[in-house]
């Protein structure tokens, strides 16, 4: 690991400060910054025309549903009580068991 030439260091620090004042001018203008789906781009506006835009995604597509509760705990309750099942009746070992078993 052999130390950075002046050159990279001097380059380095004027590309942290870039980053830095970038970053107070998202907070101070309460701006998002996000990857575009393809990856290669970055969007950037505010919060209110982000969730616009998300908002008409979801409503217009009816890709999605509002969930009312969160499912979460039911699905782990089976996922445990089939495990009980499949483990009492010997089709599978109790290392496997404990392996599958949610924490």
């Amino acid at each position: 690991f052999s130390p950075l030439s002046y050159n990279d260091q001097t380059l380095a620090l004027k590309q942290a400060k870039k980053v830095v004042s970038i970053q107070r001018k998202i907070k101070k203008h309460h701006l998002i910054l996000r990857v575009t789906d393809k990856g290669y781009n970055f969007y950037i506006g505010t919060e209110e025309e982000f969730d616009k835009k998300a908002q008409n995604f979801f409503h217009d597509t009816n890709a999605f549903i509002e969930l009312k509760e969160n499912p979460f705990n039911k699905i782990q309750d089976n996922v445990i009580h089939l495990l009980n099942q499949i483990r009492a009746k010997n089709f599978i070992f109790q290392w496997q068991c404990n392996k599958m078993m949610p924490n």
